[in-house]
């Protein structure tokens, strides 16, 4: 059976802001996670491989068992978001612990219980919450950070949208659909130093496919409000912390939607 013929979801097509990552996830829909690793960027054909795609499809829509190292990795990259654009949510969302993280553990387990629905992270060492803690007020003192600030006046954070391309049911999800721009935007975290070597990495990672995807899809859904602006808030983890806004390019965002067209066409 094709992939194409198994994603037909009941979900009407349109922005859901504040949606969760369980709810994003049991939406049954193309996500460009899934896409990206079957596209060559090496190739300027950007030929696609659908039997790379199928294979990271089904891995994308199975039952996630995420090992502890990958969790803390995962869990801190949710903090910074959370602690860069959502602070307040940061401030009572946020618990933290140097419990060994092992559900099977009696006090851990007790202390998950306690909290639940909050995010729990480790209190130090390279995924803590302490690390946290040092990065906001590093940023926050950034003369950069004032450049942010315009796009969070008015916005929705956590924004899924879902549409439908070719009788195929699509879905993608970005941090921040600033009003007051407008923009579509997007926190991304990186140890990367410098403009070059970041612009590199964006384009390896493919986010130049899946960012032109969710404006192309967010101006299908909603045309009242055309969204022309797309930016990544691209923040250095790393001391010296370094935050820059990041315009992507307008043909390269087009470029990125017409890409992922093409590879849906594989399946």
């Amino acid at each position: 059976m094709r992939v194409s013929d198994t994603l037909r979801s009941e979900t009407a097509c349109g922005l859901y802001p504040g949606l969760s990552r369980e709810e994003y996830d049991s939406l049954c829909a193309m996500n460009c996670s899934s896409l990206k690793p079957g596209i060559d960027t090496n190739d300027q054909s950007f030929t696609a491989n659908a039997r790379t795609i199928r294979h990271h499809f089904e891995a994308n829509h199975a039952p996630r068992t995420v090992d502890t190292k990958k969790k803390d990795r995962w869990d801190f990259g949710i903090g910074v978001h959370m602690a860069v654009l959502e602070r307040e949510r940061f401030e009572t969302d946020v618990v933290h612990t140097d419990m060994v993280r092992n559900r099977k553990h009696e006090k851990y387990r007790e202390f998950c219980e306690q909290h639940e629905g909050k995010l729990i992270l480790k209190t130090s060492g390279e995924h803590g919450y302490d690390r946290i803690g040092r990065l906001l007020n590093a940023v926050i003192s950034l003369p950069s950070w004032g450049l942010v600030l315009p796009y969070l006046e008015s916005c929705d954070r956590e924004c899924t949208i879902v549409t439908n391309e070719g009788g195929m049911q699509k879905k993608g999800m970005f941090d921040i659909l600033s009003k007051s721009k407008p923009a579509i935007c997007d926190l991304k975290t990186t140890t990367v130093v410098g403009h070059d070597a970041y612009a590199a990495l964006s384009f390896r990672l493919g986010y130049w496919i899946s960012l032109g995807s969710y404006r192309a899809w967010h101006n299908q859904e909603c045309p009242s409000t055309q969204i022309e602006e797309v930016v990544q808030f691209v923040l250095n983890v790393n001391p010296p912390y370094d935050l820059c806004v990041r315009p992507m390019d307008d043909q390269e965002l087009a470029l990125g939607h017409k890409v992922q067209l093409n590879a849906c066409g594989t399946l």
